[in-house]
This record gives structure tokens, C-alpha cells and sequence, in this order.
């Protein structure tokens, strides 16, 4: 599959399951794919989420303190022609008072609105994200490659 362009519109890691949803386009049809997997991603996976987290707290306008024991768990990728690539970040973080943690989402920013643009630190940090999760979709994991024999 290294061949095909996955374009992805999700991308999730909540510290216990991999979902993902991405588009191939195969001639003139264009194939939609989902992947759930309870197998842990490998670092760089993960690491990539982490890089939006500063941007996501700013977007939200918190405190930059409450970031502490924040994780970024996804991104939702959406793009169309005339606002170009944007998206939505999702963010969880625990509280002492619930056995459930908080759940924020960012607003949808895209990169050419003129209004809202999507910040360039968020835009750049998409092209790893999707990087690390096509590795996980061609076995990438945290135990090593899936499809790699072993030595």
C-alpha cells in the first residue's frame, strides 16, 4: 500500500486503542478504510499527537498550566477547495473528581481562511501525524513492524 495516497480524516490514540479512517482513490472510486487496533502505536506516533498540544491550548484559550496532564488523543482532518487542509484537535485530560476525564475539542480551523486561519505550527505538525499513522496501517507498531521478518 506505500504506493496509494492515504488521505487521512482520522486519526485517534487514546492510550488503549488505534482508530483511524482514511481515503484511497482506486481509478475514479474513491475507497474509504477504517482501522481500529488495541496495538500500540510506535513512539513516533504518539510523539507527533503530542506536538499539538501547546497549539491546541492556546486555540482553547487556557491557561498554559492546564496543560499539565493533558494529551492529545486525535485529530479530525478535513479538506476542501476553496478553505485548503484543516482540522480538529481533541484533548483529554483527568480529573480528581470523576473517574471520567474532560474532553476538549478545538474549533475547526482551516488553512486558507482568512478569518480563522489554521496556525502554521498545526498545518506543518498534519504531514508527520498522517506519516505515522500510514506506518501504522503498513504494521508499524510499538513491538516493531508487523510485516518485517524476523532476523
Amino acid at each position: 500500500m506505500s504506493q496509494v495516497e492515504m488521505k487521512f480524516r482520522k486519526i485517534k490514540w487514546n492510550g488503549t486503542k488505534v482508530h483511524l479512517e482514511w481515503e484511497t482513490v482506486d481509478g475514479d472510486d474513491v475507497v474509504e478504510h477504517k482501522l481500529v487496533s488495541f496495538d500500540p502505536p510506535a513512539p513516533a506516533f504518539e510523539g507527533a499527537l503530542l506536538q499539538l498540544k501547546e497549539e491546541a491550548i492556546k486555540l482553547l484559550e487556557l491557561p498554559e498550566e492546564y496543560g499539565d496532564g493533558m494529551r492529545v488523543i486525535g485529530v479530525t482532518i478535513k479538506e476542501d477547495e476553496t478553505r485548503g487542509v484543516g482540522c480538529v484537535i481533541t484533548l483529554q485530560k483527568e480529573i480528581e473528581r470523576s473517574p471520567a476525564p474532560v474532553i476538549f475539542n478545538t474549533p475547526y480551523l482551516a488553512a486558507w481562511d482568512e478569518n480563522y486561519p489554521l496556525p502554521t505550527a498545526i498545518a506543518d505538525q498534519l504531514d508527520e501525524i498522517q506519516a505515522a499513522a500510514a506506518d501504522y496501517v503498513q504494521g508499524k507498531r510499538s513491538q516493531g513492524d508487523l510485516f518485517e521478518e524476523a532476523a
